[in-house]
């Protein structure tokens, strides 16, 4: 009986050092008074993005470790460390260490999946176990571990076709047009089935229009069929700095003189209607006027610009060419140096006792330097060249005649204006001048009026006119505005 006994002593004693089923053997280390150790190791292989491991630990037996803390990662949610593979469900809930382990990190992100129009169909989700669909207004919505694939899919309802999967509301690009795919997040995603069918097409109420600068002007879009359920549009324009449209279809007038094509698009279908628009100066609106050409081709060929910087606004001339207002000799040279294409003034050395850069700006100091090297210009006996003086008929004749190299007058028209003939020597500047441009029919002088019979060489000379006499001066290039 004792024999019997001590046999299922020996028994007991070896199953109660056996370890615990589920729990590798101990491997674990011990010092010189039987201290038992055990090593936790780190695998962050499942990172979304390459860092670095924490080192090993070493910690002693029934005692917790201190857990590593790890970088954020954009996008994604350190959901915590499990004690088998990243792809387990057994997590470390940092209790006793009771043998030596590898502890591996977890990422994960959240999916949600969006429908547009809401009720146009319904998506589904397949993690393994089966796809389950969601419709109307409702969400599909999935937690996902990284380097987790899964697969969704778009069902569109009847009347509706399915477009593609967006990354944004409405105006992103198409991801992908399959309407089942499998997907592996890179990160917190959104994803839109849109739906299309019900829109037919789109129409505006206008195919091209002129608005002001800095004026608004409203276009109108229909949508076929009128009971569409989803009605919205994208609206842009080619050329913002031409004109601007807002998301309702108010048309802003930018602070330059060109063309620009503003487009209606649905959401549903892609359907688009265009507008073409042309931004105008507010004060040349009649087309049979003679300056109305002149003025567009000096505008669209950056000669002069206008009224329309910064500085101009909240003043009565903002918006407009200045046809009425005097040109100034400043003004003069720019509209000559922009004609000639902006030559270099490098190395040229002023002259002039009133031209200041940091008065008068890199433009006004660059024309008029170049005018004086280019012999268009003299400036005048007290040492100025005095750019904010109105320049005056004669002046603009003879500065246009010399830009021109002073060619020579053949056939010249018979002249009869009375304040040339017998009042400029006929080997003048001015008389030549005056000569040339009436030959090659830049000018025509006042046929009636207080100065007609006269070229009018003391009157100032008017924005419209300079520009009329530089277009002229071109062959009267063709201008379709």
């Amino acid at each position: 009986m004792k024999r019997i006994i001590g046999v299922l002593l020996a028994v007991i004693m070896f199953i109660a050092f056996l370890p615990i089923a589920g729990e590798p053997a101990q491997a674990a280390d011990t010092d010189a008074d039987n201290t038992v150790y055990h090593t936790v190791k780190f695998d962050v292989s499942s990172a979304p993005v390459p860092i670095d491991t924490p080192e090993s630990q070493t910690i002693e037996h029934g005692q917790k470790l201190t857990l590593p803390e790890l970088p954020d990662i954009p996008g994604w949610t350190f959901q915590g460390w499990r004690k088998d593979s990243y792809t387990g469900n057994n997590f470390f809930d940092n209790t006793d260490v009771q043998y030596d382990m590898t502890l591996y990190a977890v990422w994960s992100c959240n999916v949600i999946l969006r429908m547009e129009p809401a009720g146009a169909g319904k998506i589904g989700l397949d993690t393994g176990s089966g796809m389950e669909y969601v419709s109307g207004s409702k969400l599909a919505y999935y937690y996902s571990y990284y380097d987790q694939p899964f697969i969704i899919e778009a069902v569109p309802n009847e009347g509706y076709s399915f477009q593609g999967w967006r990354k944004d509301s409405g105006t992103g690009e198409i991801y992908s047009t399959n309407p089942r795919i499998e997907l592996t997040p890179d990160g917190n995603t959104i994803l839109y089935a849109v739906f299309g069918g019900q829109v037919t097409g789109i129409s505006l109420n206008e195919s091209s229009c002129r608005v002001d600068i800095g004026a608004m002007h409203f276009l109108t879009a229909t949508i076929t069929p009128s009971d569409a359920p989803n009605k919205s549009i994208i609206w842009t324009s080619s050329k913002p700095s031409v004109a601007t449209v807002d998301t309702n279809g108010c048309v802003l007038g930018g602070a330059s003189i060109g063309t620009t094509t503003v487009s209606a698009t649905t959401v549903d279908g892609g359907y688009t209607a265009k507008c073409t628009v042309k931004t105008m100066f507010k004060d040349v609106k009649d087309s049979s006027a003679y300056y109305y050409k002149p003025v567009y081709w000096a505008a669209l060929n950056n000669i002069t610009k206008g009224y329309i910087t910064e500085s101009d606004q909240g003043t009565s001339l903002y918006g407009k060419f200045g046809i009425d207002e005097n040109c100034t000799r400043g003004a003069l040279m720019v509209f000559l140096w922009r004609l000639a294409g902006k030559p270099s003034v490098s190395g040229i050395e002023n002259p002039f006792n009133d031209v200041d850069e940091s008065v008068l700006g890199s433009t006004y100091y660059k024309a008029i330097l170049w005018g004086y090297n280019k012999g268009i210009t003299k400036g005048y006996p007290d040492g100025g060249f005095h750019p904010d003086d109105p320049v005056v008929r004669k002046d603009i004749m003879i500065m246009l005649y010399r830009f021109a190299g002073k060619p020579e007058i053949t056939n010249p028209k018979e002249m009869t204006f009375t304040d040339v003939i017998g009042v400029h020597k006929p080997k003048s500047d001015t008389y030549k001048a005056i000569l040339w441009g009436y030959t090659k029919g830049i000018t025509k002088g006042y046929s009636e009026g207080e100065y007609a019979g006269q070229f009018g060489c003391l009157l100032d000379c008017l924005r419209k006119d300079i520009v009329t006499f530089l277009y002229r001066y071109k062959g009267k290039p063709k201008v379709d505005y």
